[in-house]
């Protein structure tokens, strides 16, 4: 199967133990990239200087990673509609979870739940920022069962 997918960035803050999370070696350690934006992100928002990308461990190629070994082919006879594409939307929150997962594009009631299943499933990420202050954001991915 191929899964091919596009995000739009988003952002968090958390304090850890009285640190400020993320810290540098936590980024380091688990290898955290930047997140590379999509058709749907705001053209305006990336040109500004005072724009950092979201990011999530092993960037665009962790995300594509993380839902390969996560998606499961539901076990059903109905075969996927629209060519076996399920888009979703999500929120990332300046807490860095995953938040307000919608389909955008259907495949059929199974095939969304299990690409709604994995996204709910993701790590947290961490989070982008405008003017140096976590912003909520939102991201698109598109997951083929094909």
């Amino acid at each position: 199967m191929k899964y091919f997918l596009s995000l739009v960035f988003s952002v968090f803050s958390i304090a850890c133990f009285g640190q400020d999370w993320p810290s540098k070696e936590f980024i380091s350690k688990y290898n955290y990239e930047k997140v590379l934006p999509n058709d749907s992100t705001p053209i305006g928002l990336y040109a500004s200087a005072n724009f950092t990308p979201a990011m999530y461990p092993q960037g665009n190629q962790g995300l594509i990673n993380f839902i390969k070994s996560e998606i499961k082919l539901p076990n059903t006879k109905k075969k996927p509609e629209n060519g076996g594409k399920v888009i979703l939307s999500f929120v990332v929150n300046r807490e860095g979870n995953i938040g307000d997962v919608k389909v955008i594009q259907s495949a059929g009631e199974v095939y969304d739940e299990e690409a709604i299943r994995v996204i709910k499933k993701m790590e947290r990420w961490i989070p982008a920022k405008l003017s140096n202050r976590e912003i909520n954001i939102q991201h698109t991915i598109p997951i083929n069962f094909l």
